[in-house]
């Protein structure tokens, strides 16, 4: 089988050597495993790298096996505070963000022969498969909604816990017939995928970076495909050679205009003289605070419907208790036009009855 790459880095992360999104394919072992680093986490994309360069080293399908593979390779990443960067402010967040771990999904496979093969996976990362009568199935999810649900990761700091939180491991066997084809794939596309599989042939045949990325411009700008790392691994006998379709090098997404405004510092302070991870960091930062924003907004919005169902049902059932209890008007006088006595007046005839005539 022949292997075909389609890879590409989202835009807040301008060239592709700060993507999040990584891949390994070892020949002599028959192995192949895709990463995908969170944004929110501290440099995520060594820890994507560190997975899956030890799974292709040393593959094991077994639960025990992977826990004390990634628990070892989660120590070397801890093992001890990277170079942080030289602005103070920004160091003060990484080292933050250093102890609270880095975080990626992960999904790996190993052909025992030509046509059979051992899956495992942990989070979002999903496996999709092109039948001979081109139906297309997928593992271990089989729409967005289940994708969006699963929430499990690999954390370097929650591995080395004494007690880790647990996460959930995903296991299959898969057994191909001659003319199938599998496509590994990162979070953003397995979503494009599983909302309309229509797009795996389209985008499996690009044979260019440029024709590649101008298709998932397209995409990003149109909605369909959210902005972030894309990463696609395509296994066939159909393809004609193996080759990965990356940036080409010295590539770089625009940078973004920044607003005309008023800066009280001279160009020549140190502390505006920021590195190119020092930029990215910051985009990373912005990139996850827009993230939780638009999540309260969400959950914003959800509440405010709720609370609107609770006021109408409120309203419904008031509206039910009155019905079935209308308001009873008080009595009328009696019958004849005779007004009632009182008791005051009745005491008066009693007292009158007792008066002595002289």
């Amino acid at each position: 089988m022949k292997i075909k790459v389609l890879q590409t880095h989202k835009k807040s992360s301008l060239t592709y050597n700060f993507v999040q999104d990584k891949f390994c394919i070892n020949p002599d072992n028959k192995t192949i495993a895709i990463a995908d680093g969170s944004t929110q986490s501290f440099r995520s994309e060594f820890w994507a790298e560190k997975l899956v360069q030890e799974f292709c080293k040393n593959p094991t399908f077994q639960e025990d096996g992977f826990c004390q593979l990634v628990k070892n390779a989660a120590a070397e990443i801890q093992s001890g505070p990277p170079k942080f960067s030289d602005n103070m402010a920004i160091a003060s967040l990484e080292r933050k963000k250093f102890s609270e771990g880095s975080t990626s999904t992960f999904l790996g496979i190993q052909f025992n022969n030509q046509n059979t093969l051992d899956l495992i996976s942990i989070g979002d990362c999903t496996i999709f498969r092109i039948e001979k009568n081109t139906n297309i199935s997928s593992f271990p999810f089989h729409s967005v909604m289940e994708l969006n649900d699963n929430q499990y990761f690999l954390n370097t700091v929650n591995l080395l816990k004494e007690e880790p939180d647990s996460f959930e491991i995903s296991k299959s066997k898969i057994n191909l017939q001659n003319g199938e084809g599998l496509l590994l794939c990162t979070d953003a596309i397995s979503r494009l995928f599983l909302s309309d599989p229509k797009w795996v042939n389209e985008l499996i045949h690009f044979e260019s970076y440029d024709s590649f990325i101008e298709k998932i411009e397209e995409l990003w700008n149109s909605n369909l495909l959210e902005e972030d790392d894309i990463t696609i691994v395509y296994i066939s006998d159909l393809i004609q050679s193996s080759k990965s379709i990356i940036p080409p090098t010295g590539f770089s997404f625009p940078e973004p205009t920044p607003p005309n405004t008023f800066i009280p510092f001279k160009e020549s302070d140190s502390n505006l003289n920021f590195s190119d991870m020092d930029i990215q960091t910051i985009m990373q930062n912005f990139n996850g605070i827009k993230n939780d924003f638009e999540e309260v907004k969400k959950k914003q919005k959800f509440h405010e419907i709720l609370l609107f169902y609770m006021v109408g049902i409120l309203s419904i059932i008031l509206l039910l208790l009155f019905l079935k209890n209308p308001t009873v008007d008080s009595p009328k006088g009696n019958s004849g036009g005779k007004e009632n006595s009182s008791p005051t007046d009745t005491t008066k005839k009693n007292d009158t009855s007792h008066l002595t005539i002289q």
